[in-house]
Parts: structure tokens; C-alpha cells; sequence
């Protein structure tokens, strides 16, 4: 088999066709998945780096840094705001590993309980502090740092590789019923 024989049976897009399957699955997989259609309908905002976070009320905000002195404390703006029912909370926490704290602060929480009115500007208790751009820099650093020494480790064999999981996969299971 010739060098461009093997490229293009290993590469889908090259076969006749193999674009739109491989794009066509995709948008099929977008259209099904509650999470990802939810995360989908949510506005963007383009001139700047932003966050999507869910809040305790259950309501997923999209928030941006506004420009400010990278010693001062980052302030933020919600670019725009929707409230999750408690099953899409669930999908939401199933995609992280399980955590007791998180269950018990989610059990019972439905964002369409939420008044409108709060969506966008929610109680300050609900969004904490996002500290400087030189804290958050240095905690970057420190997790780059991280990172590549647990890369060496794995190289070295000290440690073994934690299997990967892929993006929206559910990773625990979380169950957020009323007690």
C-alpha cells in the first residue's frame, strides 16, 4: 500500500462522502443531547474571553471578565442567563467527578423557579470572586506546572495514565432527589 493509499483510509474526510458523515453524526449527537442543545441556545459573547458557570439558584450564566488594572480585583458582566431544570443540573454535574458537597448543595434546585429579574442580576452571594488577573495567571502557571510534572511522571512510569474521558461524557452520577 502506497504512502497516499494508507493517509486517506485513515482519514474519513478523504473518502467520498466522509465529510458529511463525520459532521452529520456530530449534528445528530448535538441535536439529541438536552445539555448540549441547552449550552448551544446560549448567547456568546465575542469580544472577549468567557465562562459558562452554574450557579446554586440552578441558573447557567454566561459570564466575561470586563478589562481592569491586572492588580485589582476582575470584575465581570453576565452576558446572558438561563435557567436549568433539575435534570439538566444533573447532566451538568455528572460531566465532573462525584462530589458530596456539590449533591447536597444541587438537591432540589430548579432554576425555572428563579424569577427573571435575578437571571441577570443575581444576590452577589451567588457569583464569588474571581480575585486578579495576577492570581489567576499565577494559578494558571502553578496548573501548567502541575501538569507537566505529572506528564514526566507518566513518562518516567512513576505514574499511570488516568483513562480519558471525553467531553460531555458522564462521569459520575449524581442524584439530586429530594431526601
Amino acid at each position: 500500500m502506497s504512502k497516499n493509499e494508507k493517509d486517506s483510509t485513515a482519514d474519513p474526510t478523504q473518502h467520498e462522502g466522509g465529510m458529511e458523515r463525520a459532521t452529520g453524526s456530530a449534528q445528530t449527537r448535538l441535536k439529541t443531547d438536552p445539555l448540549e442543545i441547552f449550552i448551544d441556545s446560549m448567547q456568546e459573547c465575542e469580544d472577549g474571553p468567557h465562562f459558562h458557570m452554574m450557579c446554586r439558584d440552578g441558573v447557567m450564566r454566561v459570564i466575561r471578565y470586563l478589562p481592569g488594572p491586572p492588580d485589582q480585583v476582575t470584575q465581570i458582566e453576565i452576558f446572558d442567563a438561563k435557567p436549568m431544570s433539575p435534570e439538566l443540573i444533573k447532566s451538568w454535574l455528572d460531566r465532573g467527578p462525584w462530589n458530596q458537597e456539590k449533591e447536597d448543595r444541587f438537591r432540589g434546585v430548579d432554576g425555572r423557579t428563579v424569577p427573571p429579574e435575578q437571571w441577570m442580576n443575581p444576590p452577589s452571594e451567588l457569583i464569588p470572586s474571581f480575585g486578579t488577573k495576577n492570581e489567576r495567571d499565577e494559578n494558571m502557571k502553578k496548573d501548567r506546572e502541575e501538569r507537566a510534572e505529572l506528564k514526566r511522571k507518566i513518562a518516567s512510569g512513576e505514574v499511570e495514565r488516568e483513562p480519558a474521558i471525553a467531553c460531555m461524557a458522564v462521569q459520575s452520577n449524581y442524584d439530586l432527589s429530594p431526601r
